[in-house]
């Protein structure tokens, strides 16, 4: 809104996609999809674990899921079930958008384990079986915001929401034009950690070497939430960083890879063989874990 002097950067980010509106998926408001995915909103979550104050968010995670508000008391029920399993304790769960019935809810577990995180994969695992391809978030860094809606509404909800004074250190947003699914909220991006434009046209084969590495791949997710469950997993399973899971998942070019330094080649080699490349199509990809991002095209530049 024009009366706020300085717009936060999630504003300014639903600014550019409102820009780029044209090329999505919009019909009288309505859309595909707009999202973006952002810094967790701590404030916002002062308030609403405020009996709990302080909050020691060192030991809190974040799930968000896309459920219907008439599952909300069995969704709330599975997660307790799943996360006390897992060695956390409910907390508390919020809306945070609601759209024809269907929205985001978020959960709040403590860690109850008092010792290292280093499962937290088996965990998601746990989850998207319980609720598959509706898993928005889970982590500590990171919160969607996401709706069928065109940019300046999903920009109104945000200031309901979060206020102005919101500024989060990172921002991913995206525009969906829908191609081969369906109008859904659980298909609208940016992912748990990635932003995708393009299409695998190797799914088959990703969804392979998934398989061969213990990772199950989403039994209803489309090609890019496949594609973000790699992301994810390569990184809280196998502890690649941000940065050296997308090299894998995006394959340079040949002759770009001969320009590197020596022992950068030497070092690729080395992950060509723990992952082939077989995330192949015209595809520009954005990802971040809350700290860090990365970015990517295609060896050929198609997108």
């Amino acid at each position: 809104p024009s009366t706020y002097t300085a717009a936060p950067l999630w504003h300014r980010a639903l600014e550019a996609l409102g820009a780029m509106e044209h090329r999505s998926g919009q019909l009288d408001g309505k859309s595909d999809g707009t999202g973006l995915l952002v810094s967790l909103p701590r404030r916002l979550w002062e308030q609403r674990l405020a009996d709990r104050a302080p909050v020691d968010f060192g030991r809190i995670w974040f799930l968000t899921i896309v459920t219907s508000l008439g599952d909300e008391r069995r969704t709330a029920e599975t997660v307790k079930v799943v996360a006390h399993d897992a060695g956390y304790r409910y907390l508390a769960g919020h809306w945070d958008v609601v759209e024809d019935g269907d929205g985001l809810w978020t959960a709040a577990l403590e860690d109850a384990s008092n010792g290292p995180r280093n499962r937290d994969w088996k965990t998601l695992e746990q989850l998207e079986e319980a609720f598959p391809g509706r898993i928005a978030a889970f982590g500590q860094h990171l919160a969607p915001f996401k709706m069928r809606v065109d940019a300046q509404t999903l920009a109104e909800h945000g200031y309901k929401l979060w206020g102005p004074t919101f500024q989060p250190r990172v921002v991913v947003g995206h525009n969906r034009f829908s191609t081969n699914t369906t109008t859904e909220l659980r298909r609208v991006q940016p992912f748990m950690r990635l932003a995708h434009n393009g299409e695998i046209n190797t799914i088959g084969r990703l969804r392979g070497e998934l398989s061969g590495l213990g990772i199950d791949p989403l039994a209803e997710g489309s090609d890019s939430q496949t594609v973000d469950r790699a992301l994810t997993q390569l990184g809280t399973r196998f502890g690649l960083s941000l940065a050296e899971a997308m090299r894998l998942i995006s394959a340079p070019s040949p002759a770009i890879v001969r320009q590197w330094p020596i022992e950068w080649q030497e070092a690729y080699r080395q992950l060509e063989t723990f992952w082939q490349p077989v995330v192949q199509g015209p595809q520009a990809l954005v990802a971040t874990d809350g700290r860090q991002l990365a970015a990517s095209v295609d060896a050929m530049g198609l997108r």
